[in-house]
């Protein structure tokens, strides 16, 4: 008898033998070939091998476990599932590769989980996430609802809860049940106004059977922080408000009730604690937010990781939201400071071009750049576009002083302006102001101890010279109807801000190259260089930078 011989395993690279055979099945598959099954589906045909699909599919392989119609005859009558998304199924089978679309991922889904497709069904909810957005939305929570998927439930709802004012936008928003929505508005971040707002047009989408929920949809929402104005609209021009006595009270009592500032958690370590001693200094980056607190001889950061990415937008504050309108876009962003989540709220009708301004007030933001002027409603979350008539608002400052929104500077052709105009923001009929001491484009402009203060920008001083960044710095004295200028900042500046910091003048931002911050002293009437060099050394993301009081409407 021959003894046996060692035998040794040759160097064969059995991925590659796998991929050849498969290869080869898929071929004959395709040219019908040794196939011994056919499926039916939507009165077409596919064409495979039943040990290969039993091997891959649980759903197969108990079909042909027993003495099945199919077994014997090799014919599988399949229904209520698409012959496209069971055909990818098949194909994945034999070359473990697919491919979808957003609007085809509903039946792939179910075809996938109907012959127990494990990968395919694991690989499709990631995608879901990836096409999450305000329109996918209520499709895809119907997905994870209908296939009993709790993971992408959970992710939709945390999209909606964190973009509830765009999510509200969407006229699928209507067919959301009212527990749903109550859920929405209760872990929301929202402000109040857009809270009772979202409730509302939630109602009037059927107020006959809805009005019974208003009462009930109020306790869910801090009504000591609606604000005054929304008050005033709701009890003149809603009339499922109206209708109802109690909530009637409610508002007359929102009304008449003494402003109280708002205070912070005394959470130890809490973003809030950190800043609601102080006015903050909030500057965005790329893809962070830094908070400073500023005084003359100390500055202290905290730092936030930012979903929004813009290398550069424009901001003001409304309450305890902080609203970033980006630059060469239609997008608006709402950046909360008690909870530090951003939601994306409603896209502007008009694309939004670089070197805009913006100026919250009363619950509206007024947003202005190449001579376009639009104002966005918080709580409504709608835009409008108000008319200009013949006011340069065109590389301009903007700021509201006693309900009136003031223009300030500009640009026509290539030259700075001094002009200035205003218009009462409920009549919005313009008129012309008493012009600036130096005419300046692309200057920043506040509104401080009941004066406007006018900085930087750039300005030609004669048509030989290029256009240069001005130091210049002036005020506006509405009791003696006066342009004073007052003291130069330290640095030329343009494209930058000029905030208001613990009740002092802060010039932020700069771009000519440097970003310290020059800090003016109304008392002392002078500017100085802050100390503190912690802010030197950072990019700030163009306009992108505010002060504010946490806690104060």
């Amino acid at each position: 008898m021959m003894a046996l011989k060692e035998e040794y395993s040759l160097d064969i690279d059995e991925i590659v033998h796998m991929r050849k055979i498969f290869k080869n099945l898929d071929s004959m598959r395709k040219q019908r070939k040794n196939c011994d099954l056919i499926i039916n589906v939507e009165g077409k045909q596919i064409h495979a091998n039943r040990d290969i699909l039993c091997a891959a599919s649980d759903y197969f392989n108990a079909m042909f476990s027993h003495d099945t119609t199919e077994k014997e005859n090799g014919i599988v009558e399949m229904q209520g599932v698409s012959y496209i998304a069971l055909q990818k199924c098949v194909n994945f089978i034999y070359t473990g590769k697919l491919s979808t679309c957003e609007n085809g991922c509903e039946e792939l889904l179910y075809a996938a989980a109907l012959l127990q497709l494990v990968d395919v069904c694991d690989k499709i909810q990631p995608f879901l996430v990836s096409t999450l957005d305000c329109k996918s939305f209520f499709a895809i929570r119907k997905i994870g609802e209908k296939f009993s998927l709790p993971e992408l439930t959970a992710r939709c709802d945390n999209f909606a809860i964190d973009n509830l004012q765009s999510v509200a936008g969407n006229e699928h928003f209507a067919e959301l049940d009212y527990e749903y929505v109550s859920h929405l508005l209760r872990s929301s971040a929202a402000i109040a106004d857009s809270k009772l707002s979202i409730g509302l047009k939630w109602m009037n989408y059927n107020p006959k059977e809805r009005d019974a929920y208003l009462m009930e949809m109020v306790s869910l929402i801090d009504m000591s922080k609606i604000s005054r104005a929304y008050c005033r609209q709701l009890a003149e021009s809603e009339p499922l408000c109206k209708r109802s006595a109690e909530f009637m009270t409610k508002i007359v009592l929102a009304l008449t009730a003494p402003e109280e500032p708002v205070v912070a958690d005394r959470e130890e370590h809490s973003v809030q604690e950190f800043i609601s001693s102080h006015d903050s200094l909030i500057l965005f980056h790329e893809d962070t937010i830094r908070t400073y607190i500023l005084d003359d001889k100390r500055l202290k950061r905290q730092e936030f990781s930012s979903p929004v990415r813009s290398e550069v937008f424009s901001t003001c504050v409304f309450g305890n939201d902080v609203y970033a309108v980006l630059w060469n876009s239609t997008q608006i962003y709402a950046l909360n400071t008690e909870s530090w989540k951003w939601r994306q709220l409603s896209d502007s009708n008009r694309y939004h071009d670089a070197y805009l301004q913006c100026v919250a007030h009363d619950g509206k933001i007024y947003v202005g750049g190449e001579n376009q002027l639009q104002r966005f409603d918080i709580a409504l979350d709608e835009w409008q576009t108000v008319d200009l008539d013949s006011t340069v608002c065109n590389l301009s400052s903007l700021v509201v002083y006693k309900n009136r929104l003031y223009i300030i500077g500009g640009l026509i052709e290539e030259f700075g302006i001094r002009a200035v105009s205003s218009c009462f923001l409920d009549l919005l009929l313009w008129e012309k102001e008493l012009q600036l001491c130096i005419a300046r484009h692309s200057s920043s402009a506040t509104v401080f101890n009941d004066r406007i203060y006018v900085a930087g920008g750039e300005s030609f001083f004669d048509e030989t010279i290029e256009t240069v960044a001005l130091y210049n710095f002036e005020m506006y004295d509405d009791r003696t109807k006066t342009w004073t200028e007052l003291p130069q900042m330290l640095n030329p500046r343009t494209d930058f801000r000029l905030l208001v910091v613990n009740q002092k003048l802060c010039a932020v931002g700069c771009g000519t190259g440097r970003s310290c911050i020059d800090v003016f002293d109304p008392e002392e009437g002078k500017w100085s260089d802050h100390p503190n060099k912690l802010i030197r050394d950072i990019s700030i993301a163009g306009m992108a930078t505010v002060s504010f009081h946490a806690g104060v409407r």
